[in-house]
């Protein structure tokens, strides 16, 4: 329940994470907004960002963009042989791919035996608080704490967040 007189923050964003099984090669996150073309956006070209940006009405992984990303990755993977391990989300469709082969987990498997559940989303969540911590440190040091924080700061605070997780915690 929001604060008397305050305003409750809707805006938020998806994000994926993929990793090799020892964590010597993180891909680029894929973030999912809800808009493909914010205002913060307006000087920046897209495609040099260092994550796999999407949108949709409610910042979701879709069927839709989950194959883009699919295909993005068995490109870069080519001559390669990659076994991807997926939970059974709905959104993650099952494509014959030439570098990618995909395994679905069972539906029952505890969270606890999925990879990325294992302590590395929850790593990469304390990188990205104290990371959004030292924003906000950043922003009252300047003056400037009204400022929200937009789409292309938050995919700073990601990448960041996403490079200081260390192989050893993959």
């Amino acid at each position: 329940m929001p604060l008397s007189g305050k305003k409750k923050v809707e805006s938020r964003i998806s994000i994926g994470l993929c990793s090799n099984m020892d964590g010597n090669e993180k891909l680029d996150p894929i973030v999912i907004n809800k808009s493909l073309n914010p205002r913060c956006f307006a000087a920046i070209d897209v495609s040099k960002l260092p994550v796999y940006f999407h949108a949709n009405a409610n910042s979701w992984t879709t069927g839709g963009i989950f194959a883009i990303w699919l295909k993005a990755i068995n490109l870069k993977m080519s001559g390669q042989k990659v076994l991807l391990l997926l939970d059974n989300a709905t959104s993650h469709v099952n494509l014959k791919l030439s570098n990618v082969h995909i395994h679905f987990l069972s539906p029952n498997t505890t969270s606890h035996l999925q990879p990325m559940d294992a302590g590395i989303i929850r790593n990469f969540k304390l990188k990205y608080k104290a990371q959004f911590v030292q924003w906000l440190l950043d922003m009252v040091t300047a003056g400037t704490e009204e400022k929200k924080l937009d789409v292309l700061s938050a995919i700073r605070i990601v990448v960041k967040s996403w490079a200081e997780v260390r192989p050893e915690t993959i």
